[in-house]
């Protein structure tokens, strides 16, 4: 995989334009041998996405493990490695959710997107109303959104979503962990 070829398949297969919004899982193994590495894959986004916004997910589950939680310093071993590395990258900022953080690609034009998101009030829950997901949503009444995955599933994530539990909880869905 090189640059130029993920940037063709992420504008042309995908029709991802520059203002889009995409939270992207990835399993940098089903992309094969990456020429330059997992910068490569940073570098396509910020060429397809040049106003737009990269969310990753970058989970610790420190709430849920007891663990202190850290933006600047907490691993997130699970999310796969491009998330396990790009978080720690100047170019993007994480949340500060001590289970479910994203990280988001900076780029010239996303301030104010990244401040939005960033700046939730919801402090009972991490799916409902108010939530980084549910700033998501709304983003994307205005731009098209793409939940992505990239390369594959880096584990069992294939059979998760994420954002499925967004939905769960706005819909009131009784089984619901808050």
């Amino acid at each position: 995989t090189t640059k130029n070829t993920l940037v063709n398949h992420l504008r042309d297969d995908l029709k991802i334009k520059k203002t889009d919004l995409v939270f992207l899982h990835s399993g940098v193994l089903g992309l094969g041998k990456i020429d330059g590495g997992i910068e490569t894959i940073t570098a396509a986004f910020e060429n397809v996405l040049a106003e737009g916004l990269l969310v990753i997910p970058s989970f610790s589950y420190s709430w849920c493990n007891n663990e202190i939680f850290d933006p600047f310093s907490t691993d997130c071993p699970e999310m796969g490695t491009y998330a396990s590395k790009v978080w720690k990258n100047s170019k993007f900022i994480r949340s500060s959710n001590p289970n479910f953080s994203v990280s988001a690609l900076q780029n010239p034009s996303n301030h104010n997107l990244i401040k939005y998101i960033f700046s939730s009030p919801a402090e009972k829950t991490c799916f409902g109303e108010g939530s980084v997901f549910d700033r998501m949503h709304e983003i994307s009444k205005e731009r098209d959104g793409h939940i992505l995955l990239l390369g594959g599933a880096h584990n069992d994530v294939v059979f998760r979503c994420t954002f499925l539990h967004y939905v769960e909880e706005i819909m009131k869905i009784p089984y619901r962990y808050l």
